[in-house]
């Protein structure tokens, strides 16, 4: 028997002053992931704070770089308000689509959304969307392969780092 199975592995860009801080990693099972269910749909909160039609919601991930926070969007046919108030907000849809404040977003595409409030979703269709919030850092990106660096210069040294296995992991 075989099952569909989708694995969003996320990768948080840390500001400058705080790229050579030690590494952290933690596994989130699904039992841990609070979640809200609104008119047949449901919010399930990763890290940060949420609010969906007037519940609050906290995911286990803390502490997120930018203040970020992640959810996934289990989305039913309807319309619903998520209410953030993060500078930045991203919606991926990779299921279905969703009209995200009057801009519909097909699946496998992304919306990005500045400071506000209220986000109105609708749709006729059954959808799921990553969400992911924060503050941007405005700052130069360079990267390679698993590397994010703000220069290519670091991106050298971690570079050298990993294959004299002095990289910190």
């Amino acid at each position: 028997m075989f099952m569909d199975c989708m694995l969003s592995m996320l990768w948080l860009n840390l500001p400058a002053r705080d790229k050579l801080s030690d590494a952290t990693y933690r596994d989130v099972k699904a039992v841990e992931m609070p979640r809200i269910k609104a008119s047949g749909s449901e919010l399930i909160a990763l890290g940060g704070d949420w609010r969906l039609e007037g519940q609050n919601i906290s995911g286990p991930l803390e502490n997120l770089a930018g203040q970020g926070a992640v959810a996934h969007l289990c989305f039913e046919p309807g319309s619903l308000t998520l209410e953030h108030s993060a500078p930045t907000l991203l919606i991926y849809v990779f299921e279905g689509q969703l009209e995200v404040s009057g801009q519909e977003l097909k699946q496998g595409e992304l919306g990005c959304l500045g400071p506000g409030s209220e986000i109105h979703l609708s749709g006729d269709a059954k959808s799921q969307a990553l969400i992911l919030a924060g503050v941007a850092h405005r700052e130069p990106i360079a990267h390679y392969g698993p590397f994010v660096m703000n220069t290519q210069e670091e991106i050298e040294q971690a570079l050298r780092d990993y294959r004299n296995g002095t990289l910190a992991l």
